[in-house]
């Protein structure tokens, strides 16, 4: 992830319209460098393990993050805060989209990679703890 995000702080990326993610393993890459390339205007990062500053973080944009895909449970969730089991070694990169409460339960929410019919439209919500050193299920 941090080699990604070097990366397009140096050349830029085109936009979700202009280059619209489309899962599957056959997949050819189509960029057109010519074009509406936006820039990364800085790289931030957030000290590991507090959640008050990746709250703070989120305000502003999403966040690159890494968390443990590990279970059959993860693989095939759809709807609901995921409380587990994983474990906590990170494994697969997603994208932190915000964070809320759902009866009750604390909760971050991300975009993952994997497409729309992943998850609940490609996201997933996923417990927002800071026991075992983490601010989240599944190490993140």
């Amino acid at each position: 992830m941090d080699l990604a995000m070097v990366y397009i702080a140096r050349n830029g990326i085109h936009t979700e319209e202009e280059y619209e993610y489309i899962g599957n393993d056959t997949f050819r890459c189509r960029a057109n460098f010519t074009k509406n390339i936006k820039p990364l205007s800085a790289i931030h990062y957030v000290p590991p393990n507090n959640e008050y500053q990746l709250q703070q973080a989120l305000l502003n944009t999403p966040i690159s993050i890494a968390l443990t895909v590990d279970s059959f449970e993860f693989i095939f969730y759809s709807e609901g805060v995921f409380t587990g089991p994983c474990g906590t070694m990170p494994n697969h990169a997603v994208l932190l989209t915000g964070y809320g409460v759902q009866n009750g339960t604390k909760y971050w929410n991300f975009k993952n990679s994997w497409g729309k019919d992943w998850g609940d439209n490609g996201y997933m919500k996923i417990l927002r703890t800071t026991s075992n050193n983490y601010v989240g299920t599944c190490g993140i």
